[in-house]
């Protein structure tokens, strides 16, 4: 049961029967021939992942049909499929078996399978960012891929968001879908969200211009302002406004600076501001009164002004009255002095008003 394929002698001898002993007996040899056995070799089935090159190896088989101690060593194996090959099955071929005893046997060879399964693309949407009060404008090619191999392309994906023209600052999720191109079927595809961030949007707030009288307290008013850049229904409903300007202050102009914006929605804002001015008004004057400040310049022969000495100030009586300007009204009165502007032994009428006791006497701080 162990030899080879071939022929082998059949000898004879010790013929047994009856009358046999009558002959003289040659025996001549005959021949026993020993056929190949059916030995069938099956290619395994084998799988890459598209991209790679196949390595199919040579032990990658099933065989049926050794007896007693034969063996395969080894086949040679094939298959069409490159690394360029899509997605599929091919054909992986056998032939050639290598080994011990196989010159025993009729081999027949059974082709299997090569498995090409998809690679790993992945796709990240990346991240972009808007203004507040823009509508996202994302496009179709912001994404970054990972894994695409040959010559394939990614020539577009869908990208959405939940953000809106009105949604307030902030990160907003960006998902990529849908990708389209060239060679895609080739890959299982996992997609990644990015960030869609809306940044502030400029708005700039003005005070106004105020102003209030001499030696009042600045009551400043808070929505004394305008603004440039609001959007959707945002609303500023007041500001903080100071001054350095007090009760005691010079009559002129000074700043108005604007802070602390209050209202609906400014959070989505860069908020810039810029001042104002307040104006400390002059004193309003009596009407038809022409003031003279003391203290004054002594009048010398009736139309030419002289340096001093300058006459005491008066002092107050009970007839004084303060009036709404904060000058003294002297019982006084109306009083003729002569004016060096005019022509000699003409005067006006002046009534003196003599500054009030909280006003400084300089003629710069009485104006």
């Amino acid at each position: 049961s162990t030899s080879s394929v071939g022929d082998y002698a059949i000898t004879a001898s010790n013929a047994t029967g009856s009358g046999l002993g009558n002959y003289t007996i040659s025996y001549s040899a005959g021949a026993y021939t020993i056929t190949p056995a059916a030995l069938s070799i099956t290619a395994n089935h084998q799988t890459g992942t598209y991209g790679q090159s196949p390595t199919l190896g040579t032990s990658a088989f099933t065989a049926t049909g050794l007896l007693n101690s034969d063996t395969i060593s080894g086949i040679s194996l094939a298959t069409n499929a490159t690394s360029t090959s899509s997605v599929g099955d091919y054909a992986i071929t056998a032939s050639n078996a290598t080994g011990s005893g196989l010159g025993n046997y009729t081999i027949s060879y059974s082709a299997g399978a090569y498995t090409i399964t998809p690679a790993a693309l992945s796709i990240t949407a990346n991240h972009q960012t808007g203004t507040y009060g823009q509508s996202p404008t994302l496009g179709t090619s912001a994404f970054t891929a990972t894994g695409l191999l040959n010559s394939d392309t990614i020539s577009g994906i869908s990208l959405a968001t939940n953000a809106t023209s009105t949604s307030s600052v902030g990160d907003y999720a960006i998902t990529a879908s849908n990708a389209t191109g060239s060679g895609l079927g080739n890959y299982t595809i996992s997609y990644s969200a990015g960030a869609y961030t809306i940044t502030p949007v400029a708005l700039t707030i003005t005070a106004l211009n105020q102003s209030g009288p001499y030696r009042q307290v600045p009551a400043l008013d808070n929505t004394a302002f305008t603004t440039n850049g609001l959007l959707n229904s945002d609303v500023v409903s007041s500001v903080s406004l100071a001054t350095p300007a007090t009760s005691a202050s010079s009559v002129g102009t000074y700043d108005i600076t604007a802070s602390d914006a209050t209202g609906t929605g400014l959070g989505n804002y860069t908020i810039t501001y810029h001042g104002g001015l307040y104006t400390v008004l002059h004193p309003q004057m009596p009407s038809g009164a022409h003031p003279i400040f003391w203290p004054l310049i002594s009048i010398h022969n009736g139309n030419i002004p002289i340096s001093p000495p300058f006459s005491p100030l008066p002092a107050a009586d009970a007839s004084d009255t303060e009036d709404a300007a904060g000058m003294r009204n002297s019982s006084l009165a109306l009083q003729n002095i002569p004016d060096s502007t005019l022509p000699l032994g003409q005067s006006h009428d002046y009534r003196i008003e003599f500054p009030s006791t909280v006003y400084s006497n300089r003629l710069k701080d009485t104006f």
